[in-house]
């Protein structure tokens, strides 16, 4: 969700004259496959993930996933921050890296993924032939030209040779370390390292910095980020880092604005370091360690995750890692590769950006920064998670991790649980140690729900659901529902008088009250289950039965619905909702699917309704606006074409599902169709791929249509199969299905349970191009 895109849409896009430029810039790009350049090759399923895909596209189609060097779930991800004539529009660069540019900027090691929201991308790292000049290092005189054909990138790993002549390599060591390779042109007189602590997404994003030179090896300093989410807690956060070289380097300078000098140390807004190797070094290694605690941790960190100080070393362990997490999903096409191979390339890729996040908080002590400022120390271990987009991957992404690696989603849960003890408020989305409070809802509820449903481990629940319980009562929590929840008590809807997100949060607040409920049964707080459960119907109150949609309701009861479709009606005007319009949301009951196609004239209405709304979308493919019927790029809907299910519509589920799979996505650099949000968008395909689609909170998959002959999902429960006899990318449609050799009636009850996946069995399909004359 690109949540600063919109508001800078709102400020600025809206502005003919802009949106004129940026259709040009958009019109003259075209999109192509990188020739990778010689290097280390991957095999297995890590052949497949294509690093390229979600690092292009335009506006609000822009996917922001950076494309290099970290391991699964890793705090550093060392990836290039690029530009084109030396510009950087935020939009494009909420990853550091676009597609389009032909200009490397440096090397950071922090990043988010996906996000809508510029932020991260600290301590840079960039090589030179020689020492930096004063013209050259306050606006990144120090960049170098690059082509993609130059590139070499796959999971653990990135290389690119720069039109300077210098090779940069870059591996992981774990969740805190990255070790870089550089090769430089034969002869080099003064071969020279730029350490930029100073570097940011945004650029100015570093309040403060600073760089020492301990030695002849090795370097330390801080940075001070207070970007758009991480300056939210009102200081920023504070990123340590130590790097260290494979070879004394023979001289050295500090900057501080354009002055430099040959000092040691420097403190600054606008700081950096050089450090010049031997004349004719030719190949170097250069060691990144960071640490959200101090220099120390970050020193720990480095010599507990690189063992051996060594290149070749990292990158095998990193390798492995990603190898390991892939090989949970084993695709077997039967020989027709060629078929077949577009859809292993998105959907390998799809399944590495979904493990990229979230980040790794915990350091190699054990110890984390926790949202109340303090370091805590876990058990043995355990892990701690932060970079929770919570109100986008709660959706997708988190129950896959519950399906695929339990272990990791009850670390997510039992974070959040700390998060509350630590901090007092469960948190909507976590940065390193802040409460960002970003987006609406708290639906970390449906998180600690899966893990309760689906016992994905043990955790404090009673903790987990005082903190649900608190957000769900108290209007003025630090990090809760807001003010407007007083309102959403005592009327049962939000007035529209009371936030321009009326009616988004109304069905929010009733969906988390759901989960609430939920877990209250559970802890068999009856009294507290029926109040929140009796709240969950509270989306009926926004419902307006002579338009059929959900609509903006005054504080005096009568309704006003919006014009559908508005032009983009929410970025441009009050109305309403929040990342979608009225059309899109008219959809959002996830909790009470049944009850939704009640509020229609009849179920037929309803399934003539969504197959109207989703026949309209076919007739904008851009992503430079979002569009204004079903979008794919973004998360009020993304449910939406597997909701045909629960009116007896199976045919029509498989229909959209495998069209949003080819419309929406591909295996170009535009290939995800909006902000990945830390992997929501990418797990959607995911799942879309499988045939299974979840409803978070619960043990429900909802059947589609799978894309692969034969898919093993290689359990801690066991191997679960999906066979898809038949399957082809004309045979979309389902014939009949089997769990474990009982039929599936796919009018009625067109849907598998987590207990029959999770520990093990055969789901069968037999598929055919058309649907079966009864569904």
């Amino acid at each position: 969700f690109a949540r600063t895109v919109r508001h800078m849409m709102a400020a600025i896009h809206v502005q003919a004259c802009l949106l004129v430029a940026l259709a040009a810039v958009c019109a003259a790009r075209s999109f192509g496959g990188a020739k990778a350049a010689a290097g280390p090759a991957p095999s297995g399923s890590a052949a497949y993930v294509n690093h390229h895909i979600g690092t292009g596209g335009d506006g609000f189609g822009v996917g922001g996933d950076p494309p290099g060097a970290q391991v699964p779930f890793g705090a550093i991800r060392a990836s290039p921050d690029t530009s084109k004539d030396n510009v950087a529009f935020e939009w494009e660069h909420f990853g550091g890296y676009h597609y389009y540019d032909d200009e490397i900027r440096c090397f950071a090691h922090t990043h988010m993924v996906g996000p809508g929201a510029w932020d991260l991308g600290n301590i840079g790292v960039m090589p030179a032939l020689k020492p930096p000049q004063p013209e050259t290092v306050l606006d990144y005189g120090f960049r170098s030209k690059f082509r993609h054909e130059d590139e070499t990138i796959f999971p653990g790993y990135y290389k690119v040779v720069l039109a300077s002549g210098i090779t940069v390599e870059i591996t992981a060591c774990g969740t805190h370390a990255a070790v870089h390779r550089y090769t430089f042109p034969d002869d080099t007189a003064s071969p020279t390292l730029l350490v930029l602590p100073s570097h940011s997404l945004p650029e100015g994003a570093v309040v403060k910095a600073s760089v020492a030179i301990n030695s002849s090896t090795v370097v330390s300093g801080y940075a001070l980020q207070a970007g758009a989410l991480t300056r939210r807690n009102g200081v920023g956060v504070n990123i340590f880092y130590v790097m260290r070289s494979s070879i004394p380097f023979v001289s050295s300078g500090v900057w501080v604005n354009e002055s430099i000098s040959k000092e040691k140390e420097a403190e600054g807004h606008k700081i950096g370091a050089y450090i010049t190797f031997p004349k004719g070094t030719k190949t170097l290694e250069f060691s990144v360690a960071l640490s959200f605690i101090n220099v120390s941790s970050a020193t720990n960190n480095m010599n507990a995750q690189q063992e051996s100080n060594n290149f070749d070393g990292c990158l095998q362990t990193a390798t492995a890692a990603w190898q390991k997490k892939l090989d949970t999903v084993s695709i077997d096409v039967g020989g027709a590769e060629a078929e077949f191979h577009d859809e292993l390339v998105k959907f390998y890729t799809a399944l590495y950006h979904s493990f990229m996040a979230p980040t790794t908080l915990s350091e190699a002590s054990g110890e984390y920064i926790g949202l109340d400022d303090k370091v805590h120390q876990l058990p043995d271990g355990t892990v701690h998670f932060t970079d929770l987009s919570i109100w986008d991957v709660f959706r997708t992404q988190m129950p896959l991790l519950a399906l695929l690696l339990p272990d990791a989603h009850i670390d997510v849960v039992r974070s959040l649980v700390r998060d509350y003890l630590d901090g007092g408020d469960i948190p909507r989305w976590p940065i390193i140690n802040v409460y960002s409070g970003c987006m609406i809802g708290t639906h970390a509820n449906q998180i600690i729900l899966d893990a309760v449903v689906k016992n994905t481990g043990t955790f404090d629940l009673k903790s987990a659901y005082q903190g649900m319980k608190l957000q769900a009562t108290d209007p003025n929590r630090h990090i809760g529902r807001g003010s407007e929840l007083a309102d959403y008590i005592s009327m049962g809807y939000i007035p529209m008088e009371t936030t321009d997100n009326a009616v988004s949060k109304t069905l929010e607040f009733a969906y988390d009250d759901w989960a609430v409920g939920m877990v209250a049964k559970t802890l068999g707080l009856m009294d507290d289950s029926e109040l929140f459960l009796n709240r969950s119907q509270n989306y009926r109150n926004v419902w307006d039965a002579s338009t059929e949609y959900f609509c903006p309701r005054h504080r005096n009861g009568t309704f006003r619905c919006n014009e559908v479709p508005d032009f983009h009606e929410w970025i441009l005007a009050d109305s309403g909702f929040i990342e979608g319009d009225q059309a899109e949301w008219r959809w959002f009951v996830p909790h009470d699917l049944p009850g939704l196609v009640s509020l229609f004239s009849s179920k037929e209405d309803y399934v003539k309704q969504l197959d109207h709304f989703f026949a309209m979308s076919a007739n904008d493919k851009s992503t430079f606006l979002p569009n204004p019927h079903y979008w794919a790029g973004n998360e009020p809907d993304i449910l939406e074409p597997f909701q045909f299910n629960v009116a007896g519509r199976a045919d029509l589920t498989q229909k959209y599902s495998r069209w949003v799979m080819n419309f929406s996505y591909s295996s170009q650099p535009d290939g995800l169709p909006g902000n990945d949000d830390y992997g929501a968008l990418s797990a959607w395909y995911v799942w879309a791929a499988l045939g299974l689609y979840p409803l978070p909170g619960t043990t429900t998959y909802i059947l589609g249509s799978p894309v692969f002959p034969s898919v093993t999902l290689n359990l801690p429960g066991g191997v679960f199969t999906i066979k898809a006899n038949d399957a082809s990318a004309e045979n979309i449609y389902v014939q009949r299905a089997q769990i474990n050799g009982k039929d599936i009636d796919m009018v009625a009850e067109a849907y598998v349970y987590h207990h029959d996946v999770a520990n093990g069995g055969l789901l069968e399909f037999w598929m055919g191009p058309t649907p079966p004359s009864r569904q």
